[in-house]
């Protein structure tokens, strides 16, 4: 068994809506990681956002709408598939797939994170002969927790301004796997600085 270590990126936006864009899946600290000998770098494909609802947030998680304690959400779910073509992974060329699905609970005041849930299924594909092999790599699903919740503007916003936000990130790991060991549970404290250096045109059309 291999450790695990995967870093889930975000992309941040001022905007929630449904999209879809090509893009590439980084896999540089998994390789770096797990000790496997392979060429590859990173995964190309698609990933697709929908807001697929937008409700209320159980902050105290009583089952019933607070309207002191609870507050609006977006929940956004995507849906990705990534993959490298022609790749050796321990001795044998092949390709590498991952189909991921994420969720993420964003409050609709300021756009801040709650928490976010990701599955990653990873497989490699090779072929011998005539015969085409399916290595399950893992079946990954990695839960973040925010407190307080993870805070990427500061509205309103003005060229110049900047703020530094704290909070906790506590992240669970869960899955199976008979190539990788499954990480373990851990909590950090974090903190991020913002800086708002330019206004521009925006490019989205509604």
């Amino acid at each position: 068994h291999r450790d695990l270590h995967l870093s889930i990126r975000r992309k941040r936006q001022m905007c929630i809506r449904d999209r879809s864009y090509d893009g590439y899946l980084d896999v540089g600290d998994f390789v770096s990681s797990s000790g496997v000998s392979t060429n590859v770098q990173y995964l190309t494909g698609t990933l697709t956002q929908t807001v697929s609802e937008i409700s209320w947030y159980d902050a105290n998680d009583n089952g019933a709408v607070d309207y002191d304690l609870d507050f609006a959400v977006y929940k956004v779910e995507s849906t990705g598939y990534y993959e490298a073509e022609n790749i050796n992974l321990d001795g044998n060329n092949g390709d590498l797939v991952v189909e991921m699905e994420t969720e993420e609970w964003i409050r609709v005041s300021d756009l801040a994170t709650i928490k976010t849930e990701a599955t990653f299924d990873i497989d490699f594909l090779y072929q011998i002969w005539f015969w085409t092999y399916t290595v399950h790599v893992a079946e990954l699903t990695v839960e973040d927790y925010y407190a307080p919740s993870l805070e990427g503007y500061d509205f309103p916003l003005s060229v110049g301004e900047h703020w530094e936000t704290n909070y906790t990130q506590t992240t669970d790991f869960s899955g199976s796997s008979d190539y990788v060991d499954i990480p373990s549970d851990s909590t950090d404290s974090n903190s991020t600085s913002w800086e708002v250096v330019s206004q521009g045109l925006s490019l989205i059309h509604i």
